[in-house]
């Protein structure tokens, strides 16, 4: 079994300098030479249901053992994302 090794990237700084981070999800395989996947989400903002598969398919990873490497971004784009959560109030 494979266990998602999650990490933070910064992409940049809030007006009143509070870190503005984004979650970074990686399933680490026996191979480095095994091929590799990148799986990003919501890269338009309002597309909110790429998080759920993501979470699907890292669920579904964590029962086998991966041999490459797996990155999986959400939220890229986080002020839409925050724009349409506030929306929904």
């Amino acid at each position: 079994m494979t266990k998602a090794i999650r990490s933070v990237l910064n992409v940049g700084e809030l007006a009143a300098g509070q870190a503005l981070d984004v979650p970074l999800y990686q399933f680490k395989g026996q191979s480095d030479s095994a091929p590799s996947v990148y799986v990003q989400a919501n890269v338009h903002g309002a597309e909110v249901q790429g998080n759920a598969v993501i979470y699907q398919l890292m669920s579904l990873l964590e029962n086998y053992q991966v041999l490459g490497i797996s990155l999986s971004l959400h939220w890229r784009i986080l002020w839409a994302l925050i724009k349409k959560v506030v929306s929904l109030h």
